[in-house]
């Protein structure tokens, strides 16, 4: 787990429904226990089922912004997750089937970056040509306490 900062700014473009679309946060007390810090250290502890409740909670966010928006997973061009780990993003790919084509992480590279990891990861694209202007981005995380969500937008 590494830190990092980042931004990404949303503007409205010339191209037809650019902006955001939806954005969804849904806090789960229920899950608290998840991923834990101890103190005094700030140790964080991950419980087993991390892997499961968080493929779980990115299923539902899913299925709650495609279905309030009108959008199938198919139609897609970008998902860029907040990074998780590799036994992560394969369990979120196989369960909402999205090919590793379109799941876009700089995991490998940068690590694990926290919050910066989604902007980190947009910018990237867009300074190499992937992100371009019409692209539908879908941007799901989750986090410690117990919490999910993401954003829809049109670059």
């Amino acid at each position: 787990m590494g830190d990092a900062a980042g931004a990404a700014v949303l503007s409205r473009g010339a191209e037809p429904d650019a902006g955001l679309w939806d954005s969804l946060l849904i806090s789960d007390g229920s899950g608290r226990e998840t991923v834990t810090v101890y103190p005094p250290n700030g140790w964080i502890r991950s419980s087993r089922e991390l892997v499961s409740v968080a493929a779980g909670s990115h299923a539902d966010l899913a299925t709650r912004m495609l279905a309030r928006s009108g959008t199938k997973m198919e139609e897609i061009d970008w998902v860029v997750p907040h990074p998780g780990t590799g036994q992560l993003h394969t369990a979120v790919r196989e369960r909402l089937s999205i090919p590793e084509e379109r799941f876009i992480t700089n995991y490998e590279t940068r690590a694990n970056t926290g919050s910066a990891s989604v902007p980190i990861v947009l910018s990237e694209m867009a300074l190499d040509g992937r992100l371009k202007p019409g692209d539908l981005c879908y941007t799901p995380t989750v986090g410690s306490g117990w919490y999910y969500g993401g954003l829809l937008f049109r670059a």
